[in-house]
């Protein structure tokens, strides 16, 4: 949301002078001939805890309005899981411009594992950005971490809503996920440079413009999720594997895995169907996870890093075990 914005809804929230001395007027009116002092005082401080509240109405409409609507709308975000979106949440203001057209980044949503970004992008004016998909390329924009080159990730793009697909504007998801190889995201730098911007015909992908979009980002040094070391083992088609870790933040749910994976006869025996996976919260209440966001396997290393995404936006302090395989591991 602009700053422009931001004022205005302050300004819709704020009473007009016209109703903060009538609601004073009716706070002290009765109190003002004949009560005592020590009355008028309780009124007088009644009136400053209203304002008080009214200024901590606008703080919580500015937190609010911290995440980006493009992400509320994504995770069917609701009002009270906010705060814990936010954790995650990092604000930007990257614009880099090529002839005319120009990409924007104002907030990335990342943790240990996993970076999401909404790119806006913009053509010249008179320019049609259509109903297509369209990317920045290369797919994975050239991301690099110093002193990190491995190539095991994953990177997806995915088209948001258009309000007018008559425009000049098209806005894009960008996810990444980081296999067993790297690190972490965590108080890390990371380049980015795109040289391309596409669509795809319906057949195959068309370069649009060619051009340099290349930016960076500083992730916080602090994880937005938590870690469990555990040591644990679990078997798979009768063969033993070991949980050295597990992670929840609130976009996301990993483990960390060591065994001899080629002893298993598929890499599905992997996924979701098969892990069946649900979370316990402290009030008792399961949640089911939807999907693999990415998984990796190493049968040179012979660890393994699986990540799957939640139905809802969790609270890591929350959970307190987790089942998959038919196995109950508790969280402490």
């Amino acid at each position: 949301m602009e700053q422009q914005e931001l004022n205005r809804m302050f300004e819709g929230l704020a009473p007009t002078p016209e109703q903060e001395r009538a609601m004073l007027d009716g706070l002290l009116r009765e109190e003002r001939m004949d009560r005592p002092m020590k009355r008028q005082m309780t009124k007088i401080a009644a009136a400053f805890v209203l304002a008080a509240a009214m200024l901590l109405t606008c703080a919580a409409a500015a937190v609010v309005t911290g995440i980006d609507q493009r992400f509320w709308v994504y995770f069917g975000l609701e009002a009270e899981q906010e705060p814990l979106l936010s954790r995650s949440a990092i604000p930007l203001d990257i614009s880099v411009t090529n002839d005319g057209w120009t990409m924007e980044v104002k907030q990335v949503l990342a943790d240990r594992y996993s970076l999401m970004m909404v790119v806006d992008f913009t053509a010249p004016e008179g320019t049609v950005l259509g109903e297509q998909e369209y990317i920045l390329w290369p797919k994975n924009m050239n991301f690099s971490i110093p002193g990190q080159a491995p190539n095991s990730h994953s990177a997806q793009w995915q088209m948001l809503e258009d309000d007018d697909p008559a425009d000049n504007h098209v806005s894009m998801l960008f996810t990444l996920d980081l296999g067993v190889e790297y690190r972490y995201l965590t108080g890390e730098h990371i380049d980015f440079s795109a040289n391309t911007f596409r669509s795809y015909n319906g057949w195959v992908w068309e370069d649009v413009v060619a051009g340099d979009w290349s930016f960076s980002i500083d992730l916080p040094v602090q994880d937005s999720g938590r870690s469990y070391l555990k040591g644990e083992v679990f078997y798979l088609e009768g063969e033993p594997f070991t949980i050295t870790s597990f992670y929840l933040s609130p976009i996301s749910v990993g483990y960390e895995v060591e065994g001899q994976f080629d002893a298993v006869s598929a890499p599905g025996k992997w996924g979701e169907d098969a892990a069946n996976m649900t979370l316990k919260t402290k009030g008792g209440e399961s949640i089911a996870i939807s999907g693999t966001k990415f998984g990796e396997l190493s049968n040179i290393t012979q660890k393994g890093r699986i990540v799957f995404k939640p139905e809802q936006i969790i609270d890591p302090e929350d959970i307190v075990s987790i089942t998959m395989y038919g196995q109950t591991f508790d969280l402490k």
